[in-house]
This record gives C-alpha cells, structure tokens and sequence, in this order.
C-alpha cells in the first residue's frame, strides 16, 4: 500500500495539475498505524476500520457522500446485507453447482460475470 499511495498523494500534490483536486480515502486496520511507515500522512484524516468489514463500509459510503456528493446510497447495513446475497449466491453458483472447491478457486474475470448474472436477476 505505501508504494501506490505515495503515487497516489504525489500526483494531488502538483500543483495545475488535473490530480491536484484528487480525493483521497485512505484507510487503515488501526487508528494511528500509519505513524510507523508514512510520517508524511501526518494531519490526514485517515478512517481505521479495526479489521471490522460494517466499519469499512461505513466509512467507505460516508466517504463517497461526502467527498463525492452522492445521494440515495443505501445506508453500510443494506450494503453489507446486499454483500452478503451475492456471496450466498456465488457460493451456490460455483460450489455447489459447478464443482469447484471454493470461491476462491475462480479467476476474477468469472466472478465478475456471475455478479452481473446476479444484477441482472434481482
């Protein structure tokens, strides 16, 4: 993560630059932890999430309402929940009526055309 958001904080940092007005949300397992390898992030209002998935959701809909002006997002609960059938419905798919051992076992391009299968039925 330091690597790409070094990129990330140098590019808001030139100045007339099109990446001058780039937003940032960076997040982090444990409030603080940053100290440790990115001093320079001092004074940025990093979310930590404690490894807790509602908190990360949370923080990440907040940040797209407030950063981004989004309207009419479902709240981090219907999120996770909406989150939480598509993973039932990916484990059916794959595990119990393809045969494969796990999720895991796809490659990423395969999930992505189940999730739109998904959207497409709800």
């Amino acid at each position: 993560m330091p690597f790409e958001l070094g990129i990330d904080y140098g590019c808001k940092k030139l100045k007339g630059d099109i990446w001058s007005h780039k937003q940032l949300l960076v997040l982090d397992k444990e409030r603080y932890r940053f100290h440790r390898s990115l001093s320079d992030l001092s004074g940025s209002d990093i979310k930590n999430h404690n490894d807790d998935e509602i908190k990360l959701i949370k923080a990440v809909r907040e940040w797209f309402v407030g950063t981004e002006k989004l309207k009419n997002i479902p709240s981090h609960k219907v999120i996770w929940n909406i989150f939480n059938d598509f993973q039932a419905f990916l484990h059916d798919k794959l595990v119990e009526q393809d045969g494969h051992d796990s999720v895991d076992d796809v490659q990423e391009i395969e999930v992505v055309d189940h999730m739109i299968e998904w959207l497409q039925s709800s």
